[in-house]
């Protein structure tokens, strides 16, 4: 009786796994190599993917059998692995980084001390390579069974999925004969192929009920065939069903299997499959040739399926020939070597013939599928449409890729790739995910089940060997192996669940005419049937390239353009049903006896109206100094370069003699306070970083000039400070004839913007009279005395650096009350030997207007001290990510506005404004006519029969009519 209670519920809990045994299996050996990562994993997966899930009902025993022998093996090489008869120690002929640098051992040969055994918690799995690949590791479970308990879980899934076969009846592949599909799977079981399920149990089997079985009972013990299916040879014709019913105790031991062959009667191989049977003799052992040989030539020759005498018979009758010596041994060593070629070429032959026709059995199955419409099909295959969960699985694969690339990839912090070899990577990764889903829809298209296994078996190889086989063993970084990819299993498993429902597909078939129908309109009509759709319409280019394949994979008569309308149409038809439908389900509120509720009201109008608000708002708050986005930007790097140019008449010469790279100085609060005050007058101010510039005071190239140009540069000096002295003018101009100018070059190196990431400022000072005077002096004098010159407001001291190749110079001058010229550079000139010399640059006056002494931390600065010239910078912060790639800066604001009034407003206005066009499709109270009109010019698409294509010409234009 029933048991309630907790045994209750584990019962049903036991019935129910029992009922999944095959289900089980197959996790199990997924659940395998999710955790080994290793060669003997990836085989039982293989097998499943490509043979056992494709097969219809399922695979047979032997091959379960040949699989659970496969585990039971794999499962003590394990075992004796992981026990102190084998090890894993350090190869001493490789180096610490090679990927092979453990190996694995037996006793005695393993070390004595644990620094050089295998370690799994230390990473030592990522270099030992092949063992990782092909065999196992050392794992770092506790004890040996946690280390196997996956593998023991695969022995017992097996075992009880052929235990749940036994049950049923199905021990041999012989008794999944007439229970698989085929060609003739109506013929073979009696059944019309255009009748119903009643008409088939009462009318053409003619089933009765055992005599014995009480009338409440549910379950009959047995079924009995009636007139006309009897066995050949037995009277079939004459006999009632009474007649040919079995007696109770040959009810109870014939199984399900072996009733329904009596049922059915005898088979005929033409009505089943092409795999032939073996006629000829199995190959036996070689003493029973021999024997048989014996015989043979004592007897005369027998026939070949006589079974040879055993050893203890020859003996008993043969044993005084023997003694007689009547037997030739060397005719029957001869004999039975004949004997055995014979039967050795005839099972080779058979063995030829049963490959082949296992082969052709096997393709023969997976292309079978059901034809309704004449000449109807039944091949005994449900057929059940799953493309929609296979689209769904291949674009989460696709978003997996493109979001989760670089952890797929094998990328670490440390060790990873580089940026362009990951863009190319991912690049490949989408390119194949994309011809995969164009693949599929295709086949789906088309329903050629062959092409459908032929990519099945290439995704499956190409996935598993190249995860878990190829890369490990091609790729030269040690950590790249599924072992330690947590991201990488995850990604996988979702791919076996793609190959998983594609092998189902492959079982069951395809549903006929499925293939017509839009995935979006399989979901009824209710809310979630709406929002899936429009969502569906909302994807660009995903309803253009759905129709295109569809339309070239079809035999349709209809031109692109035509195939386009109707399938709009169709789309807009569906969509006013949708819309009905809805307000069919709202009728209180549309028929006017109930106000629209506010809460749709905040849901639609208020969170439009929002969103077109924030919409305007957007360009203000990207650009303003509390966007989030805005990256800091200090200065990386900053070169000064002091160049004077002399020009003569039409001659002029440059010398470089001055070179530094510039040291970041924090600045303090105080000074950032001083620093901003000049910026304060800046439009358009953004957040910036503050610091301070600090050049050395000589410097880090050495003036090499020797004594006849150095004598004539100063001569130039000379000669420039004397015709100044003579002009009358304080500054030459671009006309003079004389030309003598300092040019000071800086450049800044920022974080960003790439179009701006580096920045110069250059500051030109004409040289005086007196200026050139005492440059040319210092030239020329030969003592070792430092000589120096002052240039007057060469060089400013605060500066703004905004996110555009420009320097902002941010000087103040009186009546100002916190005046702050541009300092006054002091060249000097300090000699090292006769040829080399030495220049320095500095400024008079360290501190910045407004602010105590100690600006950017200078308190001891000293005219004799190592600082030299100081820059006080403010670098704007800049916009980054997205923003930063579109190019954007501050004055973009004006062009961001354009876009969003012109194109995004013009979208908006197009989708609220009335268009007189919609009324008449998205107003109609009862598209249901349409519907079935556009339904049945996609049904003829799928019922291929002779006129096909002039009814779809003709119900086109009867849609475009109406």
């Amino acid at each position: 009786g029933n048991k309630g209670g907790v045994m209750g519920f584990f019962g049903g809990i036991i019935r129910l796994v029992y009922s999944l045994s095959e289900w089980s299996a197959y996790a199990s050996i997924c659940g395998a190599l999710l955790t080994h990562t290793d060669f003997f994993s990836v085989l039982p997966v293989i097998w499943v993917m490509l043979v056992a899930l494709v097969r219809n009902p399922h695979p047979a025993p032997e091959s379960w059998w040949m699989a659970f022998w496969y585990s039971i093996a794999v499962l003590i090489f394990r075992v004796t692995f992981q026990t102190n008869a084998f090890c894993m120690d350090v190869d001493e002929d490789t180096s610490p980084s090679d990927l092979n640098h453990f190996t694995f051992s037996m006793q005695p040969k393993c070390p004595a001390t644990k620094a050089s055994l295998f370690n799994w918690d230390n990473g030592d799995w990522m270099y030992a390579t092949n063992a990782v690949v092909f065999l196992t590791v050392k794992t770092g479970a506790s004890t040996i069974l946690n280390a196997v308990l996956v593998d023991i879980f695969v022995c017992a899934s097996l075992l009880l999925h052929i235990d749940h076969l036994n049950f049923v009846g199905i021990r041999t592949y012989e008794d999944m004969k007439y229970i698989r599909p085929c060609i003739n799977y109506s013929k073979l079981h009696g059944l019309r192929t255009v009748t119903r399920m009643d008409e088939i149990k009462d009318g053409m089997l003619g089933l009765t009920f055992e005599e014995g079985v009480a009338s409440d009972s549910s379950t009959p013990s047995v079924l009995s065939p009636g007139k006309g299916v009897g066995k050949p040879g037995s009277g079939s014709g004459s006999q009632t069903p009474s007649a040919l019913k079995a007696t109770p105790a040959s009810i109870k031991s014939k199984s399900f299997v072996k009733r329904l062959k009596d049922l059915l009667g005898e088979r005929k191989d033409e009505d089943l499959y092409g795999i032939p049977e073996f006629t000829g003799r199995k190959i036996m052992w070689p003493g029973q040739y021999y024997r048989e040989a014996c015989v043979n030539q004592l007897e005369g020759d027998r026939k070949r399926d006589e079974k040879p005498p055993s050893r203890k018979e020859f003996r008993e009758k043969y044993g005084a020939a023997i003694k007689e010596k009547k037997i030739n041994k060397n005719a029957a060593v001869k004999s039975a070597l004949k004997t055995f070629g014979r039967d050795l070429w005839d099972s080779i032959k058979y063995s030829a013939k049963y490959a082949v026709g296992t082969i052709r059995d096997f393709l023969t199955e997976i292309q079978l599928s059901n034809k309704t419409e004449p000449p109807s099909r039944n091949t005994g295959k449900p057929g059940r449409d799953l493309y929609p969960i296979e689209f769904f699985l291949q674009i989460l694969s696709l978003v997996w890729l493109i979001f989760d690339f670089s952890n797929l990839n094998f990328e670490n912090s440390g060790q990873a790739s580089g940026a362009e070899q990951l863009q190319s990577g991912l690049t490949i990764a989408i390119l194949t995910s994309t011809l995969s889903m164009v693949i599929s829809r295709l086949v789906y298209v088309s329903q050629n089940m062959l092409m459908k296994y032929v990519m099945q078996v290439a995704y499956t190889l190409t996935l598993l060997l190249h995860i878990f086989i190829i890369l490990p063993l091609v790729d030269g970084r040690a950590f790249v192996k599924a072992h330690g990819n947590v991201h990488l299993k995850a990604f996988v498993a979702c791919q076996l669940l793609y190959l998983l429902v594609s092998a189902l597909q492959i079982r069951t078939g395809y549903r006929e005419g499925s293939q017509y129908q839009t995935l979006f309109m399989k979901l009824g009509t209710g809310p979630v049937a709406y929002y899936a759709f429009m969502i569906y319409q909302s994807v660009p280019f995903l309803f253009e390239l759905r129709t295109l394949l569809d339309w070239v994979m079809s035999e349709s008569s209809l031109d692109l353009l035509m195939w386009f309308r109707f399938e709009n149409l169709y789309h807009m038809l569906w969509k006013d049903l949708l819309y009905q439908e809805a307000r069919r389900q709202n009728k209180e509120i549309y028929s006017g006896r109930d106000k629209f509720p506010l809460v749709f009201k905040m849901l639609q109008g208020f969170t439009i109206f929002t969103g077109i608000i924030l919409l305007l708002l957007a360009p203000i708050f990207l650009f303003s100094s509390i966007n989030p986005v805005l990256s800091p930007n200090k200065v990386t790097s900053a070169n000064l370069n002091v160049e004077l140019r002399v020009r003569v008449n039409s001659s002029l010469a440059v010398y470089n003699i001055y070179q530094a790279q510039a040291q970041s100085v924090e600045m303090s609060g105080e000074d950032i306070d001083a620093s901003e005050r000049y910026l304060m007058t800046s439009p358009l101010t953004q957040k910036f970083d503050a610091e301070c510039l600090l050049f050395p005071r000589h410097s880090s190239v050495s003036w090499v000039l020797p004594g006849g140009p150095r004598g004539a540069l100063a001569t130039n000096l000379v000669t420039h400070a004397k015709w100044l002295n003579t002009t009358r003018q304080l500054t030459s101009t671009s006309t003079s004839e004389s030309q003598v100018e300092l040019v000071f070059t800086t450049a800044f190196t920022r974080v960003g913007p790439p179009t701006a990431k580096t920045v110069q400022m250059e500051v030109i000072s004409p040289l005086t009279s007196s200026q050139a005077l005492e440059m040319g002096t210092m030239i020329n004098d030969i003592s070792n005395q430092k000589a120096e010159v002052a240039v007057e407001r060469a060089l400013p001291r605060l500066l703004n650096l905004p996110p555009r190749d420009q320097v902002i110079k941010l000087s103040k001058t009186a009546p100002d009350p916190n005046p702050s010229d541009d300092a006054t550079t002091i060249l000097s000139l300090e000699r090292l030997d006769d040829s080399l010399m030495i220049w320095g640059l500095r400024t008079k006056q360290i501190t910045l207007a407004g602010v105590k002494e100690g600006f950017c931390g200078m308190v001891d600065y000293t005219e004799e001290g190592s600082q030299g010239v100081l820059y006080a910078t403010m670098s704007d912060r800049f916009l980054s990510g997205v923003v930063e790639q579109l190019g954007l800066d501050s004055y973009s604001m004006l062009a961001l506005y354009a876009f969003i009034f012109v194109a995004i407003g013009g979208v908006v206005r197009r989708f609220f404004q009335f268009k007189i066009e919609d009324v008449m499709i998205y107003e109609i109270p009862n598209p249901d006519y349409l519907l079935r009109l556009c339904r049945g010019l996609r049904m003829l698409r799928a019922h291929r029969y002779p006129g096909c294509r002039r009814d779809e010409i003709k119900l086109f234009h009867t849609l475009i009519q109406m």
